[in-house]
């Protein structure tokens, strides 16, 4: 089974990722992955094109955000803070709904914000409880359970695990090793210490890669971007990365270094650290990654069909749509439309960005618990008046 990458940073991450978003599933594409993650820092401006890019290369689309997390809530209580440097967490965005929700709650942190940079506090978790029900917290390299488990504080990582466990669906650790030497974050023997704490306190652990290159040789590319975020010249003293381990790897990449990870951590094979990815057996049309569930891309069927119907699939094992395999499962809706096929095919290339966000912000509702995402083409005929 393939892997799937749920920590992925694009350009549209300002001043740190150096991909575009169709770059990224393109490789994923050539890799046979199922699905992908866009999690970009601080902003949503590449969602529709990779929405796009996912449906173009048949790969189920997974979104989420990096955001920074203040967690005294500095502002209220008048500590002078660095607003741009807190520690990072990253939130998916589940099915039936929950792309609607992070929508809500990204809006939420922004206008309360001061100086409109996005930072997470636990006032307007407690605001926007509502919308929470279907989002899922990653704690990565980045954020502050992190920082516990690296000074070996893991009643701390616990309690902060625990101060946040009510504002969402599920929470999971990022087990991330860019085989760094050293013990801290991007270091196996960090990754190991995640692990064997998210065992510990029953907590489900993900291996990640915390990608933000699309190949080994874009680390000067990432070089530039690091110098000038922090605004500093461009010298080996200002240089984030140790190494270039940062990119999409394989599948075969990431098994090994999961068994790297699962060896450092006590446990004989990286078969439980990597079933967290596998298909779910008895939804086919569902994705399950680390206790996070996403339904698969939908794709148009029935091709020959060439004036007022559509039906729209949202699963398969590989077999084709005709197939009369009971092995096989597939979940379709009929859509009634007087658009032509041709033309409810290519709608989506047509029309505005603007339309496609709008239509993406109402979270596709129309078919719960049946797509992650549909073609705009397939939206209109549901809500012409949109």
């Amino acid at each position: 089974m393939s892997f799937i990458h749920l920590r992925t940073t694009s350009g549209y991450s300002f001043k740190y990722g150096t991909t575009q978003p169709r770059d990224l599933v393109q490789r994923a594409a050539e890799f046979e992955m199922h699905a992908l993650a866009l999690t970009d820092r601080d902003s949503f401006a590449g969602a529709i094109r990779f929405a796009k890019s996912c449906l173009e290369f048949g790969i189920a689309p997974i979104l989420g955000i990096n955001l920074q997390i203040d967690l005294i809530n500095s502002e209220a209580y008048g500590v002078k803070a660095d607003r741009k440097n807190f520690p990072r967490v990253t939130i998916l965005a589940g099915s039936d709904g929950g792309w609607r929700d992070l929508l809500h709650l990204y809006r939420g942190i922004t206008t309360s914000s001061p100086d409109r940079i996005p930072v997470l506090t636990l006032d307007i978790l407690e605001k926007f409880t509502q919308d929470n029900s279907k989002l899922y917290l990653l704690h990565g390299p980045e954020s502050p359970v992190a920082e516990a488990i690296s000074l070996h504080r893991f009643d701390m990582a616990i309690d902060i695990v625990n101060q946040l466990r009510p504002y969402f669906a599920d929470h999971a650790i990022e087990c991330v090793s860019h085989l760094v030497g050293g013990n801290g974050p991007g270091s196996t023997a960090h990754a190991a210490r995640s692990l064997a704490f998210a065992r510990d306190h029953d907590i489900d652990a993900v291996v990640t890669n915390a990608v933000r290159m699309l190949n080994r040789e874009d680390g000067p590319v990432a070089d530039v971007l690091d110098c000038a975020r922090k605004l500093v010249p461009l010298d080996k003293r200002n240089i984030e990365r140790r190494n270039a381990e940062a990119f999409l790897k394989s599948t075969g990449e990431m098994r090994s270094l999961a068994a790297e990870i699962a060896r450092a951590a006590g446990e004989g094979s990286p078969r439980l650290l990597l079933n967290l990815f596998r298909l779910n057996p008895q939804r086919l049309h569902v994705i399950k990654a680390g206790g996070v569930q996403f339904n698969a891309t939908p794709r148009i069927i029935n091709t020959a069909t060439s004036t007022s119907t559509a039906t729209i699939a949202t699963a398969s094992t590989g077999a084709t749509s005709g197939s009369t395999s009971t092995a096989t499962s597939i979940s379709t809706t009929t859509i009634a439309t007087n658009i032509p096929q041709r033309e409810l095919l290519t709608v989506a290339q047509r029309n505005s960005d603007a339309l496609q966000m709008r239509l993406l912000e109402l979270n596709l509702g129309l078919l719960p618990d049946r797509v992650l995402l549909l073609p705009l083409g397939a939206r209109r005929a549901l809500a012409p008046d949109l």
